[in-house]
């Protein structure tokens, strides 16, 4: 097999097998702001991120991201964050969104920090139609106390997410509560099955139901492996 001896562009904005783009990006990162460290985080945890363009990619997205209102130091502390998805065109979209949900960028980071999936999930098909489900039983993901918490289960089927409701309401917790967001964001993430199995370990020790019950209210984490 025979490699092509110039470099190779391709669609995602990449220049391969170019000694002199890794330099370019690194000086282009260090320009933002970025330290040593941090640039290093950013390789390790995406590699061809060296291989980025720096005018079709790079500075397109810090363009995008400077016209939502962040500044250059923001731009920088969002890169390590966003890893491969600071590449992608629909950053600065789904940031928009997440920016008008949270309210701001320290809360964004937080949130993609907790559940990377957040950031890298259909707006359409399951952030939004979770939200909806969340905000219909009371829980506002703009609550200080728990929105980073409660966005682990954000990226969740919106199926697992409609029947942890139902079960938080089944074991009584009072919708609105801190205790029920705390429920539903377990019994979202364990799923119906291993729920269903982890109760009856409890049931088999001896618990009946009442004291499922006031458990879940009183402390949802017991219910979580």
């Amino acid at each position: 097999m025979e490699f092509p001896s110039n470099p190779l562009s391709i669609d995602d904005g990449y220049l391969l097998m170019s000694p002199s783009n890794p330099d370019a990006v690194l000086a282009f990162l260090s320009g933002l702001g970025l330290s040593r460290p941090d640039i290093a985080a950013v390789v390790v945890n995406d590699p061809r991120f060296i291989c980025a363009r720096v005018d079709k990619t790079l500075a397109t997205r810090v363009a995008e991201l400077g016209d939502l209102g962040l500044s250059r130091s923001q731009i920088a502390r969002l890169i390590p964050v966003a890893r491969s998805v600071f590449r992608c065109k629909s950053l600065a979209p789904r940031l928009a969104f997440l920016l008008t949900e949270f309210g701001s960028l320290d809360r964004c980071l937080e949130v993609v920090k907790t559940n990377y999936g957040v950031l890298t999930s259909n707006i359409e098909t399951v952030i939004k139609p979770n939200l909806v489900v969340l905000k219909e039983c009371g829980i506002s993901i703009a609550n200080w106390r728990t929105y980073a918490s409660v966005s682990r289960v954000m990226n969740r089927p919106t199926k697992h997410l409609e029947q942890a409701v139902v079960r938080a309401n089944e074991y009584g917790a009072k919708q609105g509560s801190r205790m029920f967001a705390h429920a539903v964001v377990i019994f979202g993430i364990l799923g119906q099955e291993k729920l269903a199995k982890r109760l009856e370990l409890f049931k088999r020790l001896g618990w009946s139901q009442d004291d499922l019950s006031l458990a879940v209210r009183r402390m949802p984490h017991t219910s979580y492996p």
